[in-house]
């Protein structure tokens, strides 16, 4: 059908990417609908921090409301949720290992606002519009900012006032350049991993296409002694070069198919009066067990029986063993399926034009991303420029435009002590002393620099001992 319209989607592209969509889709006229990247109720913020645990406690004390919080790994999302359920938050972690159920309950109750703050890795997010989040935290720099970019702008959909606020250290700029030699392993280390591949599965040269298979990366790499991450990302070469698909953890249900007829059956049956029961069962629950696979859930049935689920499991998997059915067991694990048959290593190619171009397209990504946090230029015209918008106005309210990139008070609490100050200045005049007592005599240096910094921006005057609103004079 040559004269459909196509109209091709994305949330976020550079200039270049933007080009190569239209290429790559045949657009015969380029026309390109584009609004704006500039998040006007956004604030950007980056905190350089030694203890960032501790400071996402304080960000999440100083800004009401709801919260996300993106960290690079699983085990470190439990940590975290952990850690501040124990600081009276009420938080939760999700990752894409948990079960589908577990997964959809922990978003509905973030969503409904019985969990207050997610911790996540970047499995979360997709897909959710949920316009009052108030602040966004990255624990650690993501290794693109066009992730970044989506990630964060996951706060404030309501056009309310809201916060994206990266925490960095100089060991993610050290985390991400080895990650980025990970990533992109030599052709020799890449056969190795497909040569053991066809070891540990024994798969012979000229089989096992289309074939599927459980895959447990630690007992793999334990096997050939490899290193686990850079094994992981000569899978990812293998998978983009079209030799193998590898899956995460996903949920297949078991499967049974009688394999005898009736008579032989009945016989078995007679001989077997304890499973008798379990094939009634599986006869009367499951309609067509004698002419194809079904499904069968173990759960639902032993709970019918009124067995223990592994109790069904041992004696369907006799039954298996006697040939009178065919089981094959759920599957809970990552699957690798080999997309075409086994070739000899020395004979296993990739396009290594194609991958010398995704190699520098990342290590572009990952430079602009270190940019982002290393230099002292507002984040918002940073961002933009990134986008393609390289004429932006300095955005006003990052850390680098207020001036405090390297105080030891933050955006937020600024934003915090500023707004109590106005509030009591309301009354009419005050000393610093009284601002002080109002606040909190603990607070006396921050509310001190946060007075310093409105009398530079004119937002409040300081006349004969006491401070004013600029608009009270």
């Amino acid at each position: 059908m040559p004269q459909t319209p196509v109209l091709a989607l994305t949330a976020t592209a550079t200039a270049d990417v933007v080009t190569d969509i239209q290429e790559k889709l045949a657009f015969r006229k380029g026309k390109v609908f584009q609004k704006s990247f500039a998040r006007d109720n956004l604030a950007y913020v980056v905190l350089h921090e030694e203890g960032k645990t501790q400071k996402l406690v304080e960000i999440l004390q100083k800004v009401p409301g709801t919260g996300v919080v993106y960290a690079r790994n699983r085990r470190k999302t439990k940590e975290l949720a952990l850690m501040l359920q124990q600081q009276g938050i009420r938080a939760d972690y999700y990752h894409a290992g948990l079960t589908p159920q577990e997964r959809s309950d922990k978003q509905d109750a973030w969503i409904h606002n019985h969990t207050r703050v997610i911790v996540s890795t970047n499995a979360f997010g997709m897909g959710i519009d949920k316009p009052d989040v108030r602040v966004v935290v990255h624990m650690d720099l993501p290794d693109s900012l066009e992730a970044y970019f989506q990630e964060a702008g996951r706060a404030g959909r309501d056009e309310k006032k809201a916060y994206a606020v990266l925490l960095y250290h100089v060991t993610d700029k050290i985390n991400l350049e080895r990650q980025f030699e990970l990533a992109f392993p030599s052709l020799q280390e890449i056969r190795q991993v497909y040569r053991a591949l066809g070891s540990y599965y024994q798969l012979a040269i000229g089989s096992g296409q289309l074939e599927s298979y459980d895959f447990d990366l630690l007992k793999f790499t334990e096997t050939y002694k490899l290193d686990a991450a850079k094994t992981l990302s000569c899978l990812k070469v293998l998978e983009q070069a079209g030799w193998l698909s590898l899956s995460e953890a996903v949920y297949i249900p078991s499967t049974i198919r009688i394999l005898v007829n009736k008579d032989e059956l009945y016989d078995y049956q007679l001989k077997h009066p304890r499973l008798d029961r379990i094939l009634k069962a599986v006869l009367r629950s499951y309609q067509g067990a004698f002419t194809g696979d079904i499904s069968l859930r173990e759960g639902q049935l032993a709970n019918f029986l009124d067995i223990k689920v592994a109790d069904l499991s041992k004696a369907l998997e006799l039954m298996h063993k006697d040939g009178i059915l065919y089981y094959v067991p759920q599957k809970d694990q990552p699957q690798l399926v080999f997309l075409q048959e086994r070739v000899d290593a020395s004979n296993m190619s990739i396009d290594h034009k194609m991958y010398q171009f995704r190699k520098k397209r990342h290590e572009a990504r990952i430079k602009s991303a270190i940019a982002y946090a290393e230099t002292p230029e507002c984040r918002n015209r940073q961002l933009l420029a990134y986008f393609g918008e390289k004429d932006a106005p300095a955005c006003g309210k990052c850390d680098v435009c207020l001036g405090r990139k390297q105080s030891t008070l933050s955006t937020l609490e600024f934003e915090s002590y500023s707004g109590q100050i106005l509030h009591i200045l309301e009354e009419g005049p005050k000393k610093a002393e009284e601002l002080i007592n109002r606040i909190g005599s603990g607070k006396k240096e921050m509310v001190l620099q946060t007075l310093e910094y409105m009398v530079d921006e004119g937002v409040v005057e300081f006349a004969a001992g006491l401070f004013y609103r600029s608009d009270g004079l």
